[in-house]
């Protein structure tokens, strides 16, 4: 896959949902690091499309290759920052981030063709 962003490319990173994470792909987690510098990390990195930061104690960044699988809560202590083009023209209010679950699909049972 191509990748959206560039060095070069306008963007901004916003605070778009709080007390959520997105479970792995992780590009590189680093601990004891400033969001300023957790943000850089990210800004930085073309491949990176977002990050956690979590204030638990340490200040731990977790810059994100791929935002998926997302869950959100009270018990996360952390907030994901994602990275937005400027021209699209897009607002963290116009979001509904509170149901990041998927939800459950069922499909019909299907009956074989073949008599087995």
């Amino acid at each position: 896959m191509a990748s959206v962003f560039t060095n070069q490319t306008p963007h901004a990173l916003v605070h778009l949902l709080p007390h959520t994470d997105f479970y792995g792909n992780d590009l590189n987690y680093q601990r004891k690091i400033s969001f300023e510098a957790c943000e850089s990390i990210c800004r930085s990195d073309c491949n990176c499309r977002g990050f956690g930061y979590w204030l638990d104690g340490d200040g731990n960044c977790y810059p994100k290759s791929v935002l998926f699988s997302g869950n959100s809560g009270a018990h996360f202590f952390g907030d994901m920052f994602v990275k937005i083009f400027i021209q699209m023209n897009f607002t963290a209010s116009s979001i509904d981030h509170s149901n990041l679950d998927c939800p459950k699909v069922n499909f019909p049972k299907v009956s074989k063709a073949h008599g087995d």
